[in-house]
């Protein structure tokens, strides 16, 4: 079995469903490391050098160990209440949101909704904010082209653009 597919088990125990193995996350969202392993290990592969190597590799930093690395805790994306002592910051003017291109329209109509998590996270450390969504592919060209050429690359397409709804407004008076 491999590492993600354990570490994606790990995500919902450790953000939303901890009774499914039968722990508790304390107040603040940590969970003994030898009980984890213990009910994690019923249906994954799952040791202590496992958990630290998930921990330590995981590209998106999900997870945090105490100082002992007695416990364990997820760092964001709870459904179950927890408070993971987050530092209120004022957002960022704009905040970029890469989601999949299903869920664009909706983001871009209504924002970012508040769900079942209990926070909004960036990898800034701003947790709230206006927004609007971008297709993962593209968010993947700009920051590549943004590394590459300090800027992004667009195709000209021998097009101009205009506003629509005052053509047609005009139009309706005509």
């Amino acid at each position: 079995m491999s590492d993600r597919r354990t570490s994606r088990y790990l995500c919902l125990i450790l953000r939303h469903k901890p009774e499914v193995i039968g722990i508790t996350l304390d107040e603040h969202g940590w969970a003994d490391v030898e009980a984890l392993i213990e009910g994690v290990s019923r249906t994954h592969d799952l040791d202590r050098e496992i958990l630290e190597r998930i921990v330590a590799e995981d590209e998106k930093g999900r997870y945090s160990f105490n100082e002992d690395h007695t416990k364990i805790r997820a760092n964001q994306g709870h459904s179950v209440p927890v408070d993971v002592e987050l530092e209120e910051l004022v957002p960022p003017e704009v905040l970029f949101h890469g989601t999949g291109e299903k869920y664009v329209g909706s983001i871009d109509r209504q924002g970012l909704i508040p769900k079942t998590r209990l926070y909004v996270h960036s990898q800034t450390g701003s947790y709230s904010g206006y927004g609007f969504a971008i297709p993962t592919t593209i968010m993947k060209k700009v920051v590549t082209d943004i590394k590459e050429f300090g800027t992004v690359q667009r195709a000209l397409l021998g097009i101009s653009g205009t506003d629509l709804h005052n053509y047609i407004e005009a139009q309706k008076r005509k």
